[in-house]
């Protein structure tokens, strides 16, 4: 049993309760609190991270408990996240304790070791379980520091910008505001986060952690999200982080202690702020899956519930509605949403400045989403307009109506074009050539690949849809997730380049048309009604296909194809890959 001095002490829980009488009238304010009185709250926590260790008292006092102790001081009562999991105060310590002790324990069941030999997993056992710890302790360690600002107050109420990076709050005030940054850099606090860990992990803990040249290696590509070359401790701590944000959020996980059930309408809630957050859901421009107007966001009804769901079902929610107008009514009975008559899809207009798009959207108001006032978007500067429609209309949620009145946009392909569907790229030896070699089997895998129920139930199937664009890009979606439809790889039709993604034309086209039809005959129809939509970037000239350079050890080509700035056009909720290094908008 863990045996700390400091718990023996009696607590000045006044202190702890409200700040300094010259400041107790500072609205949000949060008074600085002693290690001490942060960490008794989690004294349950404490015991199994010592249990856990296997360490004797010593030894896990000055390696564990001293990097407590110090995490705790350096991050006293800032929340993990501002609409999503552990928002509220003191949110950041609790959601690290409960990662730790889960990655402690899920650690208990990998044999971690760099060669595999029983002497070397024996011999680094316990350094092992240091490293994973330490990943644990430090997987969101700067969010403190580069995803919020820190406004401290002394005792005379004047105030100055918590410094992180060399101070901690304690020394520079006796009370605080903290606010979330806007616009934040995304994974940002993953690269920041080794510059703060000196702060944490005690001068004899770093001498041991760096000890071993491969253990460290990994524990760093954890800490600094780079998960490919974290290896097992990267796992380790992603399933941790996964079960404590679940949790936390109400998802359905029997492996975590019970907590307070959250309904599905506020799950779906906590979810889109957090998406739009993030930006995964784009606001105010063409292409965007949301604009602000007045006192309403109007976001488009299937990209925002398939999102939504998507995000919800990652984190580990079940008995989520497979059918879009289910969510939809959730929404509606809790009054999230603001109707149409008693539907809850509008159709409208959304114009901007030389594109002009007719969508068939949800109408929140702002307050639902951003509590904070100040927290709200600049409205959008284009125009919305209400169209009347019929009752079926009203029904359709597959997102968008085709808009005849847009102006075509003319496709004009070079007498050259390189069908990137014929083509090998090998990364490795970046040997380009063509060949039809493989096409077959790659055309019979499209033929037999079927959305998932998720999406049929939404009423995707075989037959027309009420909006091609819109089946095409849901096709497009399942076929990465389900990885039928491969990214950044030879032969792929989808490639993260660093202006966007680019789709290979007429490749990913003649695809969609052999999946739809049967043949790839009808492919330029496809491409032409997405590129009515004007949701593509033009090159230089105007013209709707980019040109991308293709570069190899000995050989280069040119590649042709339609670029979306908006990578969650085709990612949908999901993180997009790095961008491809060997292509290049050619010039």
């Amino acid at each position: 049993m863990l045996k700390l001095e400091w718990f023996n002490q009696p607590i000045k829980k006044a202190v702890a309760a409200q700040p300094h009488d010259g400041l107790s009238e500072i609205p949000h304010l949060l008074p600085k609190q002693t290690v001490a009185e942060l960490l008794t709250p989690h004294h349950s926590f404490l015991v199994q991270i010592e249990e856990l260790a296997g360490l004797a008292k010593e030894p896990f006092n000055g390696l564990y408990l001293a990097a407590i102790q110090r995490f705790a001081r350096f991050v006293q009562q800032l929340p993990a996240s501002e609409v999503h999991h552990h928002a509220g105060p003191g949110g950041i310590l609790m959601h690290t304790l409960e990662v730790s002790v889960v990655a402690l324990k899920v650690r208990r069941s990998y044999l971690l070791s760099e060669t595999g030999g029983a002497e070397e997993i024996a011999a680094k056992q316990d350094l092992w379980t240091y490293a994973v710890f330490l990943a644990a302790l430090c997987h969101d360690l700067a969010k403190v520091a580069v995803d919020q600002t820190v406004t401290l107050f002394d005792r005379n109420r004047q105030q100055q910008t918590w410094d992180p990076w060399n101070q901690f709050m304690d020394e520079q005030g006796i009370g605080y505001i903290a606010e979330f940054v806007p616009n934040r850099t995304y994974r940002l606090h993953e690269k920041a986060t080794p510059l703060l860990t000196h702060k944490i992990i005690p001068s004899q803990g770093m001498r041991w952690l760096t000890s071993d040249r491969g253990i460290f290696a990994r524990w760093l590509a954890s800490v600094s999200g780079d998960l490919e070359n974290a290896g097992s401790l990267g796992q380790i701590v992603g399933i941790a982080d996964s079960q404590s944000v679940a949790a936390n959020l109400g998802a359905d996980d029997s492996r975590m202690p019970s907590v307070k059930t959250i309904p599905l309408h506020e799950k779906m809630l906590t979810a889109l702020r957090y998406l739009l957050a993030e930006g995964t859901l784009p606001l105010n421009r063409n292409g965007a899956a949301g604009w602000i107007q007045g006192e309403y966001c109007w976001m488009v009804s299937k990209r925002t519930v398939d999102a939504v769901r998507e995000h919800l079902i990652r984190e580990g929610h079940t008995g989520i509605p497979t059918k879009n107008s289910r969510l939809f009514d959730l929404w509606q009975e809790h009054a999230v949403l603001i109707p149409n008559g008693d539907k809850a899809i509008w159709t409208a207009s959304i114009a901007g400045e030389g594109w002009c798009n007719e969508l068939t959207l949800i109408k929140i108001p702002l307050a639902k989403i951003w509590t904070n006032p100040a927290r709200k978007p600049e409205p959008f500067e284009g125009r919305i307009s209400v169209i009347e429609s019929n009752p079926s209309a009203a029904d359709d949620i597959n997102d968008a109506t085709p808009n005849d009145s847009q102006t075509d946009s003319t496709f004009d392909l070079p007498a050259n074009i390189i069908d990137s569907g014929s083509m090998e790229f090998d990364f490795g030896e970046m040997i380009i050539h063509e060949s039809n070699d493989g096409n077959d089997e790659h055309l019979k895998a499209l033929r037999d690949f079927k959305l998932d129920e998720q999406s049929n139930s939404a009423g995707l199937s075989a037959k027309e849809p009420a909006d091609q664009v819109d089946d095409f890009f849901t096709w497009l979606q399942n076929g990465i997730r389900q990885e039928v439809i491969k990214t950044n790889q030879p032969k792929a039709r989808v490639h993260v380049v660093k202006e966007g993604v680019a789709l290979m034309t007429p490749g990913i086209f003649q695809d969609y048309a052999v999946f739809k039809e049967g043949d790839s005959s009808n492919w330029p129809d496809i491409q032409k009604k997405v590129l009515k939509k004007n949701c593509h970037v033009r090159d230089g000239q105007g013209l709707n296909v980019v040109k991308y350079q293709v570069t190899g050890a000995s050989k280069s080509t040119t590649v042709n194809a339609i670029l979306f700035e908006d990578v969650s056009i085709v990612f949908a909720a999901g993180s997009a890959p790095a961008s491809n290094p060997h292509l290049q908008k050619a010039t």
